[in-house]
């Protein structure tokens, strides 16, 4: 094989870093490999042939990129001899278009007076579906709106369930393979991020909620903390307590002025810490000159 290359990137730390370790040693060029959450956060609990290879991978990178120092504390522990780095990704402000919020609104039929509340992810367990879909029943206010993004997920019907329960006094709407620009639509109209994860790294729905001046409701695991400054740019609480979930939920739909305010302060502390694709970008290529350097 002949890439051609100075280097080789596997985006994701398994199966992608693992499978492009032997591309990387045939070719003889540096390998370097992110790791987002899954294999890092679980990898007690792998199989153990998986995590074996995980380690292998890990070993084998002359540089490996975390989105978050929490993330980064387990990979020095499974490889500590590695090149280990936390390079937080991001989202871009100008995407998102804020200033049109009043009209698109009225364009997706949300009423100007709504609290619009917003998940985006998969209909899965571990991102807390089980537990918003169990809130709903104990949250009868019809000022809220939920708005659910996603691509599937083994609750997928249990929430159309739910949407689709008379008993259920607030609106809901379940949108799938929505393309990017109408998820920014969302992202700008939201008055909150819900993401009551049981474990992540740092999820790229923040960055997103963030640059769209919406404030953010998650738990505090992983690289969340890193993100959200629990009480300034959101409220963070401890994963599967349902109680906490529809006490805090009660509390932050009555304040819009200081959802509002918990926005501004996301996108504030967005720019001021550089979470962008571009300040992303400018690290991963740095560091990869250098490695492409000392190879030379």
């Amino acid at each position: 094989m002949n890439l051609s290359g100075d280097i080789v990137h596997g985006c994701h730390v398994y199966p992608d870093g693992y499978g492009l370790v032997p591309v990387a040693r045939e070719e003889g060029v540096p390998l370097t490999v992110t790791c987002h959450g899954h294999f890092l956060n679980n990898f007690t609990s792998l199989p153990p042939g998986v995590a074996r290879q995980v380690q292998q991978t890990l070993n084998a990178a002359s540089h490996v990129f975390c989105v978050s120092k929490a993330l980064e504390s387990v990979a020095t522990e499974i490889a500590p001899d590695g090149a280990v780095s936390t390079v937080p990704i991001g989202a871009t402000p100008k995407n998102y278009p804020t200033e049109n919020r009043d009209t698109l609104r009225k364009s997706y039929t949300v009423p100007d007076d709504a609290i619009l509340v917003l998940f985006c992810g998969q209909f899965i367990e571990r991102k807390g579906v089980s537990d918003i879909i169990d809130s709903l029943a104990q949250f009868p206010d019809e000022s809220v709106e939920y708005v659910f993004v996603g691509h599937g997920g083994e609750l997928q019907d249990r929430l159309e369930a739910a949407a689709g329960d008379t008993d259920t006094p607030t609106s809901i709407r379940i949108k799938t393979g929505v393309e990017t620009a109408t998820l920014r639509d969302w992202y700008a109209m939201a008055d909150l991020l819900m993401l009551p994860s049981y474990a992540e790294g740092r999820p790229t729905v923040i960055y997103e909620a963030m640059a769209a001046e919406t404030a953010v409701l998650s738990t505090r695991i992983g690289g969340v903390t890193e993100q959200v400054q629990d009480g300034e740019t959101g409220v963070l609480i401890e994963p599967g307590d349902q109680v906490e979930l529809v006490n805090t939920l009660h509390q932050l739909v009555r304040d819009r002025s200081t959802l509002r305010e918990m926005g501004m302060d996301g996108l504030n502390r967005l720019v001021s810490e550089g979470w962008t694709w571009e300040a992303y970008a400018d690290e991963i290529v740095d560091i990869h000159k250098e490695l492409a350097a000392i190879d030379g």
